[in-house]
């Protein structure tokens, strides 16, 4: 034991990712120092993955070799069970769930585990199975609040990402427990009406201080709650001219401000009046120029989307302004070409397989 205490951190982490969790659960069972020194430890998960039909709860852990994936259900028998009381009695086995939970909860207690990915899918992928998922995913949400309460502590978690039906309630049982700042990336993809509301969401400081934010299906959004976001999509979204042309003012005074991209269907989605130009591949263009930079308004018609993208993150050194570099003619003049070729890129990089 004093040998893996006065070990310096970094030695004592990479000793220890040699043992796979179960052995770490093991160790805290032994005694109440063996339990403290296991929460002393960091661990590193790539992903935690919530699904409701079938019911699963899974850690995925890759190492430098190995890819370790702990269940924490009893896989293809309680796969089995479900269906069979899905088919049979139309209803869903609580004590699985709450045991499955509890599990969870007891690995979370440890405030050192940092998970990458937090995936969530509520919602049913089998026709026929809608009155059950509706059940399971109301139990798995209300008990994994619960849990995440427990624990006492905010989960660090860098992307969070989760499949629903527009009950905001649902996303209220995880987003508030991860910790503000350290959560990048947030994901919402509505499979349900698109008049679902966002308010309790939008307001969180996870999303305020979020670096990058993707909602799908929604009709509208309040712009407001993207002001301080440097990275937004905005898929299946109505926004108008409007509410966009008070959204770049807004961005002049942010230094943090890269892009937004939304959903605009309408070709005239410009004003008449509006100076624009066509680029001659089917985009409208038009430019603001601010204090500091300039703001290009992009509408595309062939796919039905609009970016606004500021020209300074061309000119930065960090991620985004490495990959958007090369778009800039000499002459400082946007080519839509290459900018589009690599903002789909991207794109398919932030979409969950």
């Amino acid at each position: 034991m004093h040998f893996f205490c006065d070990l310096p951190y970094v030695a004592s982490k990479k000793l220890f990712d040699f043992l796979e969790y179960e052995t770490r659960l093991s160790l805290r069972k032994c005694s109440k120092r063996t339990e403290n020194l296991v929460n002393f430890f960091p661990i590193s998960f790539d992903s935690m993955k919530i699904f409701t039909d079938p019911f699963s709860m899974k850690l995925w852990q890759m190492g430098s070799e190995v890819k370790v994936d702990y269940s924490l259900s009893n896989g293809i028998y309680n796969i089995l069970k479900e269906a069979f009381l899905a088919v049979f009695f139309n209803t869903t086995d609580e004590t699985i769930i709450e045991k499955t939970v509890n599990k969870m909860g007891m690995i979370l207690k440890n405030k050192n585990i940092k998970i990458k990915n937090l995936i969530l899918s509520f919602i049913c992928e089998h026709p026929g199975a809608e009155e059950v998922t509706r059940e399971q995913i109301c139990l798995v949400s209300n008990l994994s609040k619960m849990m995440l309460a427990s624990v006492n502590h905010q989960l660090i978690v860098e992307n969070f990402t989760i499949s629903y039906y527009g009950n905001q309630d649902e996303v209220m049982c995880f987003l508030p427990f991860l910790k503000p700042g350290y959560l990048k990336k947030i994901e919402l993809f509505n499979h349900g009406a698109g008049d679902a509301p966002l308010d309790k969401v939008m307001n969180l400081p996870q999303v305020i201080k979020a670096k990058q934010i993707k909602i799908s299906n929604f009709d509208s959004v309040p712009l407001e709650s993207f002001w301080n976001i440097p990275i937004v999509h905005l898929a299946r979204t109505k926004i108008n001219f409007q509410e966009v042309n008070s959204l770049i003012q807004h961005y002049f005074q942010l230094d943090t401000f890269k892009y937004i991209r939304f959903s605009a269907p309408e070709k005239d989605w410009f004003p008449p009046d509006s100076p624009t130009f066509d680029d001659g591949e089917n985009r409208k263009v038009m430019i603001v120029k601010g204090p500091k930079f300039a703001i290009r308004t992009i509408h595309r018609m062939d796919t039905n989307y609009v970016t606004i993208i500021s020209t300074e993150m061309f000119k930065t050194n960090g991620k985004l302004g490495g990959h958007f570099s090369c778009v800039l003619h000499e002459s400082g003049t946007l080519n839509l070409s290459v900018f589009y070729g690599i903002l789909a890129n991207e794109h398919r990089k932030n979409i969950r397989l």
